[in-house]
């Protein structure tokens, strides 16, 4: 059954939360296990360079397997805020808004109106579809400017901070109510923050 326009930008809405909450979820997640092994590398007074092998079975028995192999200092390093699991968090969050925009919710919201999805523009989705190739087939360096979103300068890691994500997620919100609105008259009624 054909999803009318209103529902398809909403289920869409609906997705960013989730992905907006396993985002947070995760670096909540992170800081904890950086602090673990803060307190693992004390407790058995281990230096920065010592291994521990992640795998299966314990340790102790002959037919464990390591599958990851890290020394105590960089699981601390990769887990802290500005670390390359937060980033690598952000890259696939990134990258997953704008893929989900650019092969479903666009061509079907497109299709639902009966107009060619070029008509459907978003100058914040334009934007992160620089971040997303930038991530994707430039090493993470941005290299178009954008024209609404100023996080990074061309030249520069696509690294946004929890505050920008947090912007960006608004601002897609509300270029998702003002597409609504301009194509359909329709609001969303959807709100990014919203008082509790």
């Amino acid at each position: 059954m054909a999803q009318s326009p209103h529902q398809i930008l909403t289920n869409y809405l609906t997705k960013l939360d989730e992905i907006f909450g396993f985002y947070t979820d995760s670096f909540g997640a992170l800081g904890h296990l950086s602090s673990r092994y803060e307190a693992l590398k004390k407790k058995l007074k281990m230096a920065s360079g010592d291994k521990l092998a992640f795998g299966k079975g314990p340790p102790t028995v002959s037919n464990a397997k390591a599958q990851h192999v890290a020394t105590i200092g960089n699981l601390i390093d990769r887990n802290k805020v500005g670390g390359l699991n937060y980033r690598l968090l952000t890259d696939a969050c990134l990258v997953n808004i704008y893929t989900v925009w650019d092969t479903e919710v666009r061509p079907n919201y497109a299709s639902s109106l009966g107009v060619d999805q070029s008509e459907i523009n978003s100058d914040v989705m334009g934007d992160l579809r620089h971040y997303r190739n930038a991530i994707v087939h430039y090493k993470g360096l941005l290299q178009r400017t954008n024209q609404t979103l100023n996080f990074v300068n061309v030249g520069d890691p696509v690294v946004l901070e929890e505050e920008d994500f947090t912007e960006l997620l608004g601002r897609i919100f509300w270029d998702l109510e003002a597409i609504s609105i301009s194509q359909t008259g329709e609001s969303l009624k959807r709100e990014f923050e919203i008082p509790v």
